[in-house]
């Protein structure tokens, strides 16, 4: 499975695919203190893992079939029971939603099959349905899901979304089922301020096999990272792409993206790393900003690559280096943007549509780029002197 993760405070994790605008903030009309007991809840994982589903998905409304195509609009819907959602969707359903209320309450007795198939989501679309949900409103409780989406050919579009969720994992979207539903699709966020306090600002990542697919795309849009230690993204096991347009991030880490060989665990609490699971890959993270200034520092680790391209009058200040072992973090800039160095820094490719280079601001650094690699053949192993003192240097970065 691909997942993409928006870790937003109230929250403990969004995981969604396609597209998607958050609407509003749920701490300003939730009664915080109601769901307390419920937040306190530790999702239990520790029970034996499920290869298939073990139960019947109930709901208290079901569209099944190719034959079921309708809307629902202005409807307020309910589920009550455990290991119920209220509404699912199957089988080439094709239903959508507009303005409509969703709550749902009641626990998931296997959390694994909450996992995999979407047991008590709130709304759970399936096996091939579409649905195209706007303006909805899902509160759920006791840890349910709010919309999950489940198949390779299952394709959910979703354009103002009101999500509040409690209780122990409690994910606003999700989406699995072989990797293809995320893998295939794009998260869209725009005019939104979304606020992370837990492992980043946006995870995506492969929770198997290594897929490629997942697009992640912000514009006019403020982050804001709460914690001293999480980036602004984070890819594990994954090849990705992302686009930042109009963006403002502020995070105490100093880090704005991290790859890695590495995943997230189910409960959302830590990365995993080789000794939880030794058959992952290095991950791949291609990311485009556009007229964005920020500042922080690219992170790669173990033989796991970043693409960094800056354009349309972007600014950047930070650095680049890895975090641990062999990387690949290559920088590219057109010749409106500039990049501001905050230490010595070494890139593996190093692209400047500004061939005399004096939108990169040394400070006094010096900038050193991989001689191997065949993307830096134009600087012909020669050393430019950079504004500020520093210089452009060929060498070697692993």
């Amino acid at each position: 499975m691909v997942a993409i993760g928006v870790l937003l405070s109230l929250m403990p994790c969004l995981q969604f695919g396609y597209g998607l605008t958050l609407t509003g903030d749920p701490s300003l009309t939730m009664d915080l203190t109601a769901d307390a007991a419920d937040n306190a809840l530790v999702a239990d994982w520790d029970i034996t893992v499920v290869l298939y589903l073990q139960q019947d998905l109930e709901a208290t409304v079901e569209y099944s079939g190719s034959s079921e195509s309708t809307s629902i609009d202005d409807e307020t819907l309910s589920a009550t029971a455990n290991d119920t959602s209220v509404m699912i969707i199957t089988a080439g359903a094709d239903v959508n939603l507009t303005d409509d209320t969703i709550v749902k309450h009641g626990y998931s007795t296997n959390l694994w099959e909450a996992s995999f198939w979407g047991l008590n989501a709130a709304v759970n679309i399936q096996n091939t349905s579409i649905s195209y949900i706007t303006d909805i409103n899902v509160t759920t409780h006791n840890g349910a899901a709010n919309i999950y989406a489940y198949g390779s050919e299952t394709v959910v579009h979703i354009d103002g979304a009101w999500l509040y969720s409690s209780g122990p994992a409690a994910h606003g979207l999700y989406a699995s089922g072989n990797g293809t539903i995320i893998a295939t699709g794009t998260a869209t966020i725009s005019d939104s301020t979304l606020y992370a306090g837990l492992l980043a600002g946006f995870v995506i990542f492969s929770s198997s096999e290594r897929y490629s697919g997942a697009s992640l795309s912000i514009s006019s849009s403020t982050i804001d990272l709460l914690n001293e230690d999480i980036p602004a993204l984070w890819f594990g096991n994954v090849i990705a792409d992302a686009t930042l347009d109009d963006v403002v991030i502020t995070t105490e880490s100093g880090i704005l993206v991290v790859a890695n060989y590495s995943q997230v665990t189910q409960e959302f609490d830590y990365y995993a790393g080789y000794s939880d699971n030794n058959a992952l890959s290095p991950a791949e993270a291609y990311i485009i900003v556009s007229d964005s200034t920020l500042t922080g520092d690219l992170v790669a680790y173990n033989e796991s690559l970043i693409s960094w391209s800056l354009t349309d009058s972007s600014s950047w200040t930070g650095t680049a280096y890895s975090g641990y072992g062999t990387y690949y973090i290559g920088v590219s800039l057109d010749s409106t943007s500039t990049w501001t160095l905050t230490a010595d820094t070494c890139v593996y490719n190093f692209t400047d549509t500004d061939t005399s280079v004096t939108n990169v601001k040394s400070g006094g650094y010096t900038l050193t780029y991989d001689k191997s690699s065949s993307a830096n053949t134009w600087l012909d192993e020669k050393t430019v002197s950079l504004s500020g003192g520093g210089s452009l240097v060929p060498g070697t970065c692993n």
